[in-house]
């Protein structure tokens, strides 16, 4: 059977409000323009049905049996796309707190995969930014790597992105290629999002397509937009520069991902802390080796 190293990738980038159908109808339409263009992979941002007010947010969840969904079937089937569906709030029973559940759609329409936000936002920058995701958001416990046409896949969501460790084990797990659907803050975006997004290209040495929210969100929080798409060296191969609504696109190659992973083969060379690990040492305020 003939393999395919070419994608044609697309990041959706879009400022989400309390407003759920104009939400809704700017991510169809968004996503149709995608693949008119030629995109076979979209990828909407995080939370792109309701964002600003995380309680609201919580409250408007839906299952992933829901019309969100359900209509997000139809239209990746109806353009013959792979979809990943930003993520959504997704209804947990007996629960008021909710997942934040990102889907893959196929082409076929169906579901094919499903990753909760593992790590959620809890942080306090004094006088600029103060969010407690855990209060109405339940944390997901596994990894996600999905075949996509010839591809590996990996999927992680915004603050994942702090956490090297989750990346190195995606690639571990055979990822070629990690989508991040996000809403970055404005404050943080400014000095970490570019860096954090290449450094994460180079943890996995794959493709990284970042699609983020980009403005203000009903008055309670700000995002940073920049949408980017990185290839494994950690080069930005595209990005909206802006806050600004809109797709960024490019063609990657999985040859481009084992020519990085052959010149440097750091995914081999790793040596993992395991029983055959020489163990951890520090040393004391009296010079002496302490074991941890």
């Amino acid at each position: 059977m003939m393999t395919t190293d070419l994608l044609q990738v697309a990041a959706i980038q879009m400022r989400a409000t309390d407003d759920v159908a104009a939400n809704f109808a700017t991510a169809v339409t968004l996503v149709g323009q995608a693949a008119a263009a030629g995109a076979r992979l979209v990828v909407l941002p995080e939370l792109f049905v309701s964002y600003g007010d995380l309680a609201r947010t919580a409250a408007v969840a839906q299952s992933l049996l829901g019309t969100w969904i359900t209509e997000l079937q139809q239209l990746a089937k109806s353009k013959n796309i792979w979809l990943v569906a930003g993520s959504i709030p997704e209804q947990v029973a007996n629960d008021q707190r909710a997942y934040n559940c990102s889907t893959v759609i196929s082409p076929t329409g169906e579901i094919v995969a499903a990753y909760r936000k593992i790590h959620l936002f809890d942080v306090e920058i004094a006088g600029r930014v103060a969010s407690q995701e855990s209060l109405h958001l339940l944390p997901g416990n596994e990894l996600v790597v999905v075949k996509i046409d010839d591809w590996q896949v990996g999927i992680a969501i915004c603050y994942d992105l702090r956490f090297p460790e989750l990346f190195r084990n995606l690639a571990t797990l055979g990822a070629e290629l990690v989508v991040i659907p996000a809403a970055f803050t404005r404050t943080t975006g400014k000095d970490h999002w570019d860096l954090l997004v290449r450094t994460r290209a180079l943890d996995a040495q794959a493709y990284i397509v970042a699609a983020n929210q980009g403005g203000d969100h009903n008055g309670q929080s700000s995002s940073y937009g920049h949408s980017m798409i990185v290839e494994p060296w950690g080069k930005v191969i595209a990005q909206i520069d802006s806050e600004d609504e809109g797709i960024v696109f490019s063609s990657i190659d999985r040859k481009r991902v084992a020519e990085v992973r052959r010149q440097l083969p750091v995914l081999r060379n790793r040596r993992l802390l395991d029983a055959s690990f020489p163990p951890l040492h520090r040393t004391n305020s009296s010079g002496n080796a302490e074991q941890m």
